[in-house]
């Protein structure tokens, strides 16, 4: 997680995990590799690690629809760039419906002198390692991790850095620092925000990127219990899943038991009815619709399904798409639902904060650090009453400590504690049993009118106090009136007397964690004249707890444009983070530790 407290929650993870799976010692793979680990994983979630204990998935619920059979061993596959072992995910190319955590545990003698912060776990494709998507290092656990919707072979990799630091990041002539400036190898190095990690050999030139189809929502399309004598829908997502091959779709028909179920043909564009296929370009994706007009089954007309009343039966289909993927055609995807004579009941999410005085349906966009309350009173059913309510956090911005107050009841909350976008989901079961046919969605953003500077510091300790700084050009120490903004002046007159033009200390937060976040509307400095601020954070207090690993992000009208972490924090010690010159908007990485109090200007 990484973003959000990942990076302190996988230390939990990997505890929990341990020892859940266990290599079957009699079970060796058909290739000849030794052990493999075997564990059966369902709707509600699981893992799987790898004999040897290094390499653990972890699946979330709702990830897989129905128990299947998983493994995990090493892999004889060889592939340059990659740090250590690689371990084979099977079956190979399961689709997961939501993102699976893979977590590589390392240590010294497997990286050797390789930075630990710039190691990333990979994916083996077309004999080339390429780094997943989504991920990072705990250092506290030496662990990678990283978010894959699918199984495949996976690996550890570096990212190829810097350790020179910049010249600027040397401490000032006189200042006893007491710590040495460049970054430790234990340390990590923050990568640019704007640039791209130097892969250097890992991706042969001559690598050909083979078409590659994938169902974004997993190989079953489950209706549920849907009313009798109605036509129902669900949509059906397809995307290229390569980098630069050209998906080409020949044929979409569904087979076997399919006379309940329909394409929309409208949707299909020229097929089937035509020769011409459907394209689709790297990274895009289709949209299909399928049709569901669900029966009543009764003994007196259908007694070989239904001996005796009253009864319900499941209705399946495939779906076949028939492509240009060489290993994934013809891509076969189970459809299922049934009749039922009782209506789904209705989901509904109303929304608002503490500035707001009427709750309002739909989309929502408020302060960060705002309470968002939530009330689901107004879902309803037609043909029987809501019983019970099950509210989802289904997406939060990287970072993140936001928590519903409550997952089931009418009603929830939770605090918007960064910038950035929220999701959360209601359903509602009936008095039946029946879950609403689909949850309410609602997004609430951070993302409005937003300051052009916006500074968010969290941690990965509990009970501890650390304090977010912005230091003006005109300032000449440190944690001092009326040039710097912190907990003791939140919310200085900098440029006029208005004070919707200055830097305010939205959030203080003394008890753990984060975040501190520190929003800039109007920075001074022109072209001509430019104004260089400085951003730096204290260790106020451990509460003898112990070093503390603080991050800082900074976001430049809404988008993130630096994030630099300095492990092993101490008590009283003061880092100096960046600089940010304005209007160029340039951000300096400064990461220097002083290792008491604050140091001079």
């Amino acid at each position: 997680m990484g973003r959000r407290l990942i990076l302190f929650l996988i230390a939990s993870l990997l505890l929990s995990l341990a020892g859940c799976t266990q290599p079957s010692p009699d079970y060796r793979s058909p290739q000849g590799l030794g052990e493999v680990s075997l564990a059966t994983v369902g709707s509600e979630g699981g893992s799987i690690s790898s004999p040897d204990g290094r390499l653990t998935i972890a699946i979330p619920p709702g990830a897989l629809a129905s128990e299947t059979v998983l493994m995990l061993s090493s892999s004889s596959i060889a592939a340059g760039g990659n740090l250590g072992p690689a371990y084979e995910a099977s079956p190979e190319g399961l689709l997961f419906t939501l993102p699976v955590t893979v977590i590589y545990r390392f240590d010294s003698t497997l990286i050797g002198a390789t930075p630990p912060q710039s190691l990333m776990v990979a994916t083996l494709a077309n004999g080339t390692w390429s780094p997943l998507g989504t991920g990072g290092v705990d250092l506290d656990s030496l662990s990678a991790w990283g978010l894959t919707t699918h199984f495949s072979v996976f690996g550890l990799t570096s990212a190829v850095v810097d350790l020179d630091p910049a010249p600027d990041a040397a401490p000032d002539a006189g200042r006893d620092t007491g710590a040495d400036p460049e970054p430790r190898p234990d340390q990590g190095i923050d990568l640019p925000a704007d640039v791209p990690p130097d892969r250097g050999d890992l991706a042969p030139p001559d690598t050909v990127d083979e078409p590659c189809i994938e169902a974004a929502g997993g190989l079953l399309v489950d209706f549920g219990p849907r009313l009798v004598g109605e036509e129902h829908t669900k949509r059906v997502v397809l995307a290229n899943c390569s980098t630069s091959a050209t998906l080409i779709i020949d044929s979409i028909a569904l087979t076997t038991h399919a006379e309940l179920f329909g394409l929309d043909r409208f949707s299909l564009g020229g097929l089937p009815e035509s020769d011409d296929p459907i394209e689709v370009e790297p990274g895009e994706q289709i949209e299909i619709l399928l049709l569901y007009s669900p029966i009543e089954y009764t003994s007196a007309t259908h007694p070989d399904l239904c001996p005796d009343d009253p009864c319900q039966v499941t209705d399946g289909a495939m779906l076949g798409i028939t492509s240009n993927a060489p290993d994934q055609s013809p891509l076969s995807i189970e459809v299922r639902g049934s009749g039922t004579d009782n209506r789904c009941p209705v989901a509904i999410i109303r929304a608002t904060d503490d500035l707001e005085e009427e709750p309002t349906e739909g989309d929502l966009i408020a302060a960060i650090g705002a309470t968002i309350y939530l009330d689901g009173q107004e879902s309803y059913d037609l043909d029987g009453a809501v019983e019970l309510y099950r509210w989802e956090l289904s997406e939060k911005p990287p970072g993140s400590t936001a928590v519903l107050s409550s997952t089931e009841g009418a009603q929830s909350s939770f605090v918007s504690d960064l910038l950035g976008i929220y999701y959360i989901n209601l359903a509602v079961i009936d008095n039946e049993g029946l879950t609403s046919c689909e949850p309410a969605t609602i997004r609430v953003s951070t993302l409005g009118e937003q300051a052009q500077i916006h500074i968010v510091l969290t941690w990965d300790t509990e009970g501890t106090d650390l304090d977010l700084h912005l230091l003006h050009p005109n300032a000449s120490v440190w944690n001092t009136s009326p040039w710097d903004c912190f907990y003791a002046n939140r919310n200085p007159n900098w440029g006029t007397s208005v004070h919707d033009d200055d830097p305010n200390l939205e959030v203080d937060d003394v008890d753990g964690y984060g975040p501190e976040q520190i929003s800039f509307s109007y920075p001074e400095g022109t072209t001509s004249d430019p104004a260089t601020y400085r951003v730096g954070v204290f260790y106020y207090s451990d509460h003898g707890r112990g070093p503390s690993s603080p991050t800082v992000k900074i976001f430049i009208d809404g988008i993130e444009r630096f994030s630099s972490t300095m492990p092993d924090m101490a008590d009283r010690q003061f880092w100096d983070v960046a600089r940010i010159t304005w209007p160029s908007q340039d951000i300096e990485r400064i990461h220097v530790l002083y290792p008491s109090g604050y140091p001079p200007i």
